[in-house]
């Protein structure tokens, strides 16, 4: 039994280029001519056709109007991100993905601030910032180490919050219901409340905005397939509530200087339970489980910009506090301890608590350029330190309330990161240009681990210990070079090659070497931007080659105890394309694909002697990663009198075969090929009508109810049965909003 594997197994399962792919309601650009989708992905206001990044940027109204409010549910309808596992932990985009225990390889910012650690030893909290929130989600593929720093391998992931406005006051209140079929359980319900209000006080200088929400998400189902019957035979399921807020301040003391601040707090507080819900197997009878997960963020960000007349200075400060706790009966896993505690009373459960927080404060300052002449620049400098403390014990938990301590973990760390930055864009003429760009990093680590084992179980855990300090500090220089040339007005092809990189850092004790060093990417892409057919018709399209250096793999002692190590080269790529057509009379056709071909170009090293390691081999393809997926949507809108106008639409998702994670090399005989996980098609439909005042939307969800599965887990082929994460059943709801 491998503590450290089967911890992180139990903790999840308890617990549980292109524009937008333009599902139903999402437009790559608005009705009028005119109009253009202003996206922040350089850190600076630009219309999305004319930057040299694969970007998308989905609305928050598209969000609510089709019930898409977590990032795993609108994963499937943005080219190149996939979210796997059961609390969106694992985020990969272009297929660089990495395991739920080790470093992002994708970053996550709120406006510019980042959110979330940049490291192994961090607390891995995914925001699901509700809608009410935002103003849009913005998703940047490919590496974005030169702007946005570590962990950026795969891409970004931009949440946008809604500014005050300092000439309207506005009110919305808006709520949903919606009814849950079950797969193996009974039915359930979702359901929203949410609303916001934003007055200005000072014309065109001071202005607020509150927000607040709650929400009910649907009961998730994990059902278990047995090895030896073939047969699916239970879940495990959780139903979270979540509920939060944010609060903005927008003041402009005078016409140069801009000050924004901003707080927000969200909190998921679920209860998760297993049973088995069919069959007489008693190799799969599993008792009855109970336990709570609670997350909660808090995000305070404090933002000047100064006009300078040719260049603007801005100021970007960010504290982020994430709070995971999580208090479950584990006796499914770790019951064979009751053997080592003899005359333990009936009805004892063997209890897991994981209490982990980490905080965080980032501090950026940049001078750029505003746009006048041949020369557009950037200059910038970054710091950032993060603090992290993760308590986890395992106990007995008596009756009568008393408790037995089995084994106690400790883990607090810290990480240190500066960095400076700059980019230059020189236009040799009004049609051609060229941008450069490079930032430096230097990061500090620090990592300390003690153990308390209750002496029965030191043949399984070890003895007690508390561990030297362990330290790492390493540095990186990334950079971007991106040509673009306007083929004419509408029209516009674009090159990129960008590098982009994730911290290294202090091992555990486990590892045969202290620290472990930084994996680094170097993107080559080619892309089209434009409109076509008088504007009717939106074109994007891009083909990438993802080249990954010293991947970070985790591996195991023969202590039995997790440590990583580099893992030689891998290599990512694909295509994606997007289309939208405008036929007229209120007819909108959209669609996107995508194809990624994501491998290993090396061996993954051998574990040290009697230590366990993951296997696989030159040209296996890299876990979780879809070769292909693709949407295809319609809107069609219509006058119905009385000044209401009427929408109807549909979007199709596909999610081709995933290749599952590697195997362990202590994986059971009984199962050594790695798990494949099936493709699935998701159709959704809505009907919507209403005025600038009031909206009603009849919205289902996996009308077909397909048995989608996100991902299979059986820990690397060390558990009995596997998991499957599936996506929600068919849901039918009603949405109902009011603007004043």
């Amino acid at each position: 039994m491998h503590f450290g594997r089967k911890l992180a197994s139990a903790s999840l399962l308890l617990c549980g280029a292109a524009i937008v792919a333009p599902a139903s309601g999402q437009a790559l650009i608005p009705d009028t001519d005119d109009a253009e989708i202003v996206v922040t992905a350089e850190k600076r206001s630009a219309n999305l056709l004319d930057v040299p990044v694969p970007v998308s940027a989905i609305s928050s109204d598209t969000l609510v109007r089709e019930n898409l409010v977590t990032l795993r549910e609108f994963a499937s309808r943005t080219p190149g991100l996939s979210v796997t596992g059961y609390n969106a932990t694992e985020i990969s985009i272009r297929g660089i993905s990495s395991p739920a225990n080790s470093t992002p390889t994708v970053a996550i910012t709120v406006d510019d601030a980042p959110f979330g650690t940049s490291s192994w030893a961090g607390n891995k909290i995914t925001p699901d910032f509700d809608p009410s929130d935002l103003q849009q989600i913005e998703v940047l593929r490919g590496p974005q180490g030169t702007l946005y720093g570590a962990s950026s391998l795969g891409g970004l992931i931009k949440y946008v919050t809604r500014t005050p406005d300092t000439r309207n006051f506005t009110a919305r209140v808006e709520g949903n219901v919606g009814v849950v079929e079950g797969f193996l359980q009974e039915p359930g319900w979702v359901g929203a409340l949410r609303g916001a209000l934003n007055v200005p006080i000072l014309d065109d200088m001071l202005a607020v905005r509150a927000s607040g929400f709650k929400r009910w998400d649907a009961t998730y189902s994990v059902p278990y397939y047995s090895v030896a019957t073939g047969d699916l035979r239970g879940n495990r399921y959780r139903s979270p509530e979540v509920h939060g807020g944010r609060a903005a301040v927008y003041f402009k003391p005078f016409e140069a200087l801009t000050i924004n601040l901003a707080h927000s707090r969200q909190i998921s507080d679920s209860v998760t339970s297993s049973a088995l819900t069919t069959g007489t197997d008693p190799t799969l009878r599993m008792a009855a489980q109970r336990g709570r997960w609670k997350e909660e963020s808090r995000v305070t960000q404090l933002r000047g910009d100064l006009d300078l007349g040719p260049a603007t200075l801005t100021s970007v400060s960010g504290w982020t506090r994430m709070i995971n706790n999580q208090d479950v009966d584990v006796g499914n896993s770790f019951g064979f301890l009751l053997g080592f505690y003899p005359g333990t009373p009936a009805g004892t459960q063997i209890r897991l608590v994981d209490d982990s927080n980490t905080t965080k404060f980032s501090q950026e300052v940049r001078l750029a350029s505003n746009g006048e002449g041949k020369i557009d620049w950037l200059l910038g400098g970054f710091y950032t330190t993060e603090r992290s403390q993760a308590d986890v014990e395992l106990f007995l938990q008596e009756p009568g309330g008393d408790k037995d301590q089995v084994l106690f973990l400790g883990s607090p760390s810290t990480y240190k990161e500066y960095a400076v930055f700059g980019s230059l864009t020189y236009h040799f003429s009004e049609k051609f240009d060229v941008q450069i760009g490079g930032r430096y990093s230097k990061n500090k680590q620090e990592y300390l681990r003690s153990q308390d084992v209750g002496a029965p179980v030191t043949p399984i855990f070890g003895a007690s210990f508390i561990d030297p300090l362990a330290r790492s500090d390493d540095d990186a220089v990334t950079w971007l070079v991106a040509p673009r040339y306007r083929l004419n007005d509408d029209v516009m092809i674009y090159a990129r090659v960008a590098s982009g990189y994730r911290p290294g850092g202090p091992n555990t004790p486990a590892a045969p070497l202290a620290t472990f060093a930084p994996d680094t990417v170097v993107n080559y892409e080619a892309g089209l931007k434009g409109r076509f057919l008088d504007r009717r018709l939106t074109l994007d399209l891009s083909l990438f080659n993802i080249d990954w250096d010293d991947i970070q793999l985790g591996a195991q002692s023969a202590s039995l105890f997790d440590f990583f190590i580099n893992g030689g080269k891998a290599r990512s790529r694909g295509i994606e394309a997007t289309a939208q057509l405008d036929m007229g009379s209120g007819w909108d056709l959209n669609g996107n694909f995508t194809y990624t071909d994501s491998e290993l170009r090396s061996d993954i090293p051998a574990p040290e002697p009697g230590g366990a390691s993951i296997i696989g081999s030159k040209g296996d393809q890299l876990p979780s990663a879809t070769r292909f997926t693709f949407n295809v949507g319609f809107d069609k809108s219509f006058d119905v009198g009385n000044g209401l106008e009427a929408t109807i639409g549909a979007n199709y998702s596909y999610v081709g075969k995933r290749a599952g994670d590697f195997r362990s090399t202590d994986a059971s005989v009984a199962r050594q090929a790695r798990l494949n996980t099936p493709s699935f098609g998701e159709l959704d439909v809505r009907a919507e009508v209403g005025n600038d005042r009031f909206r009603a939307n009849l919205f289902v969800r996996n009308l077909t109810n397909e048995k989608g599965v996100r991902r299979l887990d059986d820990g690397q082929g060390l558990e009995a049965n596997v998991s499957h994460y599936l996506i929600r059943p068919r849901t039918v709801g009603v949405n109902v909003s009011f603007n004043y």
